[in-house]
């Protein structure tokens, strides 16, 4: 009990922050890059998906910790690249973190949007090239 009170604010101060906006098919072709930190954590939102299971390169460099439609990353060694896989139901995202001393608390949001003729002809065409879509945005829309 004592653990959850210190960690609250931390998470409270993520999710106040101006974040991300990913568009879902975005990560489904293509690894995104994310930064975390070593300090806060970093919140992955899946907007009305559940998700099922993570994996990471090594898990001795970062914490993770799900909860329903959540993925909660904190940094635990500063290292440049990570791979990250996040499950949802039979689909999967692709991530690359890379863990920063000085990154700050973040809320990235997966929001389910129909995909630009771009990103379908370069999922049809299996390039593997990421689409100009889902550009950054701040969060509080």
């Amino acid at each position: 009990m004592h653990l959850a009170r210190l960690a609250a604010p931390r998470i409270a101060d993520a999710v106040a922050r101006p974040g991300r906006l990913v568009a879902l098919h975005e990560a489904l072709l293509a690894p995104v890059a994310v930064s975390i930190s070593l300090t806060s954590p970093t919140i992955i939102h899946f907007e009305g998906q559940t998700v099922t299971s993570v994996s990471v390169g090594d898990p001795q460099d970062v914490a993770v910790t799900v909860r329903g439609s959540d993925v909660i990353l904190r940094g635990l060694e500063p290292v440049s690249n990570i791979r990250g896989v996040i499950w949802i139901g039979a689909q999967y995202t692709q991530w690359d973190f890379a863990v920063r001393v000085q990154a700050a608390p973040r809320l990235i949001l997966v929001r389910a949007e129909p995909p630009t003729a771009a990103a379908q002809t370069a999922e049809i065409a299996g390039t593997g090239a990421r689409a100009a879509t889902g550009e950054q945005a701040a969060w509080c829309r």
